[in-house]
């Protein structure tokens, strides 16, 4: 093996993926395969306390190497990935996901070799249930991150801001400024963007899509109940409000967005809660708590924050866009 460094770790954090690893690694593996021979690309497989055939199936990729996860939880695995990883740059990626293969090509590397920037998003496309829908910037090339750059809210209107997987990191910025996941139950990726950004001086839109995000993925933890969820939530949403003060990039619009994903999930915590037992006087008052009227209030409402809101609530879960919905008549 080469001693240069990889120019790129692609991370996969896993628990009990056995159903989706497969799928992931195959929809990426052979595509890149010359790369990560040059040694341009490593994989890294953070196990965390697996018991199905997740790591066996890994396993049988000689290229990608897997490290066993001490403590649990999403932020501890991306933490461990950060550690261990040698790349210049990361990308975490789930396995109940797909990269687009095809798009890892020579053109990407040299795009990542050539301009340096502090963070690469990617173009993605969310599935549920058979319908997608494309997030995709418009424009295409690097900007400078400063004072008179006013293009960041059309960034993140076009693309998705909260999640990691259709950015790419600098693994020198994240260490530099000693950046971690938050070890918290829900949001930890929208935190760490948050703190990441305000860091960032240049970033780089590929507007290619090369992330394809399954919603309803049945693997997928965030679709059952844990009053955790609820509390991480709030914290995010409440962070997000004292990050945005002291930051140029993170204002009242980004900020909304953010918080707006976070009472989504509370939301769909609150659905999985009680599952076919959920009655709209009980959706109401669990969703009428005082710290989320706290929250809700400091939101500047306009018709396009509502349209924001119920898009994501509707593609996230239809049953629950009807109660949220039943409500909001009957709170007029």
């Amino acid at each position: 093996m080469s001693n240069i460094k990889p120019l790129l770790s692609i991370i996969i954090s896993t628990h009990n993926n056995s159903k989706t690893i497969k799928r992931l690694i195959e929809s990426f593996y052979k595509e890149i395969f010359s790369l990560i021979k040059k040694n341009e690309i490593e994989i890294v497989c953070i196990d965390d306390h697996s018991v199905d055939n997740s790591i066996k199936i890994v396993s049988e990729y000689s290229e990608i190497s897997i490290h066993k996860l001490h403590e649990h939880g999403i932020s501890n695995s991306r933490n461990l990935g950060i550690n261990i990883a040698k790349g210049k740059y990361l990308w975490f990626v789930d396995a109940d996901d797909e990269l687009v293969g095809s798009a890892i090509d020579t053109q990407f590397i040299n795009k990542l070799e050539s301009y340096s920037a502090d963070i690469f998003l990617l173009g993605a496309k969310k599935v549920n249930k058979g319908n997608t829908i494309e997030c995709v910037n418009k424009i295409n090339g690097i900007y400078s991150l400063n004072k008179k750059f006013d293009g960041f809210n059309k960034i993140f209107k076009d693309n998705i801001l909260n999640c990691s997987w259709n950015k790419i990191y600098s693994t020198a910025l994240i260490k530099k400024n000693n950046l971690k996941f938050q070890k918290i139950a829900s949001g930890e990726d929208a935190l760490f963007n948050c703190d990441y950004l305000d860091k960032v001086n240049t970033i780089y839109i590929i507007n290619r899509i090369m992330y394809i995000y399954y919603i309803n993925s049945t693997t997928s933890s965030k679709w059952s109940w844990d009053l955790k969820k609820t509390e991480a939530s709030l914290e995010v949403a409440e962070r997000v409000f004292s990050l945005k003060n002291n930051n140029l990039l993170i204002n009242d619009e980004i900020a909304s967005r953010i918080i707006i994903d976070s009472l989504i999930g509370i939301g769909i915590n609150i659905f999985n809660k009680y599952e076919n037992d959920l009655t709209l006087s009980v959706f109401k008052k669990e969703y009428s708590d005082s710290r989320l009227k706290h929250i809700k209030s400091c939101i500047k409402v306009n018709d396009l924050k509502k349209s924001y809101f119920l898009k994501g609530l509707i593609a996230k879960s239809p049953v629950l866009s009807y109660f949220y919905i039943k409500k909001a008549v009957l709170d007029k």
